[in-house]
């Protein structure tokens, strides 16, 4: 329902009015109790080519939204990358991901953990990930979106 349709607007739409009230950083996470163990969620600039959060230039080699994660967290999440050349996403683009991984916290030598939901085929236009339990999408975690110029 999130990715098909919904109520009114493009799917980027959809995440920029809920993410407007609730942290403006081209996120929204949908799912409270795997918000219980969110520490932060933001965008990454592995390449240093980020002009400002969510908005990569198109010498990006990666794609990378992370989510910091507590210590109670630890079961495997899934995450699917969607492109468009436009903000538009329409089925077609909806349809099938151009990524998509299974993956577990990885612990950093400071302590810290994260989900690395990282995309690697980048060229310009926009992308949206969703995060979910499992590779059927019904009950996505986290919606976010980027854009490569």
């Amino acid at each position: 329902v999130l990715l098909n349709g919904g109520i009114g607007g493009t799917i980027i739409e959809r995440i920029e009015r809920k993410d407007a009230v609730e942290t403006g950083k081209k996120y929204t996470i949908y799912d409270e109790d795997f918000n219980d163990y969110v520490v932060t969620a933001k965008w990454w600039d592995y390449d240093d080519t980020m002009d400002k959060p969510g908005t990569y230039s198109v010498d990006t080699e990666t794609i990378a939204f992370s989510i910091e994660v507590n210590e109670d967290a630890e079961d495997e999440i899934y995450y699917a990358y969607y492109y468009s050349k436009d903000k538009e996403f329409d089925k077609d683009d909806l349809s099938k991901p151009i990524y998509s991984d299974s993956i577990t916290p990885v612990e950093y030598s400071d302590g810290r953990a994260f989900y690395d939901v990282d995309c690697s085929k980048v060229k310009k236009g926009y992308y949206v990930v969703v995060v979910a339990s499992d590779d059927s999408l019904k009950y996505p975690y986290v919606l976010a979106y980027a854009e490569v110029k």
